[in-house]
């Protein structure tokens, strides 16, 4: 271990005759001299390594951190590493090594209720001033499925360095660790029980710490999201109305869209009933709604009967065969059309296929990965449309 790095004198002036003496900060790891004077308090604080344990899951990126023994090392996964002078057991995982061998806890609590990297000093806090580091942390959802992703956004100002707690799991262990993050940024997560998240960001005036909790809620229960769609009638004159009726339950927002015209926008209330107008063609109306579990959908067709006031309507038909499914299993969709100039195939899962090639025919449609609304619309040459769909289920 290097000598301490003397202190900067007042009217201190650079000696190049001088030998190159390496010495230590105290808070900045081995610095490269020539006389053994160093301004240790303009040196930003580098993270302590913590002990890496065979086996385990770690970040892949690069941190330069401070040994316990004082050396500067350069982590290729996240600040976690074997190359330091560890002794003894394993320390637990919130824990690292001190000098003195002793395992202590990563983080402390000052008098003021901060918490604050275990190395840092709680002096009094800044509370006015433009360089007070200051963080914010969000999820979304706040409550997912056990396994569901949500999604961790964070943001820091006048900050130099921030971790997250909760990120890293190690498999089949349950274990959680504290991970080195950029100042700024987000990270999607999949938590097998709810968790807090904590962030912790240092800055040259201190450290600041924010939180947000994920609750794990399971596949069922009060916080699961359900929506349903009906019409009524769903067959009507060309031109006619409707009226659609939705429901939704553990929601905060749905919209509203349709197969024909597409996006139709926020509905005003979670539940409720509106009438729809001036239907040209058939369509499927889809109901969307989402809360803090995930989002919902619910659709309905509402079939026009072809009219003949802009010339001869045309007529299209679709068939799946067959219609029940395996995953990623295959079905012959068949259409009929008759006087039509362009038919198009459009999926309620992977949004439009494209024109189909002929005005009937047929197709071999796989890899189904999940339940999915097909239609055909088909245009006449005055640009009537008729529309068909058949609803391809995934067992």
């Amino acid at each position: 271990m290097y000598p301490a790095c003397r202190p900067l004198p007042a009217n201190y002036q650079s000696n190049p005759t001088m030998a190159y003496i390496p010495c230590t900060c105290p808070n900045g790891g081995v610095k490269q001299t020539n006389d053994g004077y160093f301004n240790c308090q303009a040196v930003t604080p580098l993270p302590v390594c913590l002990q890496a344990v065979p086996g385990r899951m770690y970040p892949a990126y690069n941190v330069e951190c401070r040994c316990p023994e004082g050396v500067t090392v350069t982590s290729s996964n996240g600040g976690y590493t074997s190359a330091c002078n560890f002794t003894g057991t394993l320390c637990h995982s919130e824990q690292y090594r001190n000098e003195r061998g002793e395992c202590v806890d990563i983080t402390r609590t000052c008098p003021d209720g901060r918490i604050i990297p275990a190395l840092a000093l709680c002096d009094s806090p800044v509370t006015s001033g433009t360089n007070i580091v200051t963080t914010t942390l969000t999820a979304f959802p706040t409550t997912v499925s056990q396994n569901g992703q949500a999604t961790l956004t964070w943001s820091s100002s006048n900050a130099t360095s921030c971790s997250l707690v909760n990120t890293i799991v190690t498999p089949g262990t349950g274990g959680d660790f504290p991970e080195i993050v950029p100042i700024s940024g987000s990270r999607v997560v999949s938590p097998y029980s709810s968790k807090n998240y904590v962030l912790n960001c240092s800055g040259p005036t201190g450290t600041k710490n924010a939180s947000a909790s994920i609750t794990v809620g399971g596949t069922t229960g009060e916080n699961v999201v359900a929506a349903t769609l009906t019409a009524s009638p769903t067959t009507i004159e060309q031109n006619g109305q409707t009226t659609l009726t939705w429901n939704s339950t553990n929601a905060t927002s749905c919209k509203l869209r349709s197969s024909v015209t597409g996006d139709l926008g926020a509905l005003p209330t979670l539940s409720g009933s509106l009438t729809a107008r001036a239907f040209a063609s058939t369509a499927t109306m889809t109901l969307s709604c989402t809360g803090t579990t995930g989002t919902k959908e619910s659709s309905v067709v509402v079939t026009v009967q072809p009219g003949t006031t802009q010339g001869t309507a045309p007529t299209a038909t679709l068939s799946a065969n067959p219609s029940t499914i395996s995953q990623n299993g295959q079905t012959t969709l068949t259409w009929t059309s008759a006087n039509a100039s362009s038919c198009r195939l459009r999926s309620s899962v992977t949004g439009d296929l494209g024109a189909l090639p002929s005005a009937s025919g047929s197709l071999t449609a796989n890899g189904f990965t999940s339940t999915a609304t097909m239609t055909i619309t088909c245009l006449s040459a005055s640009g009537v449309s008729a529309s068909s769909s058949v609803v391809v289920t995934v067992q």
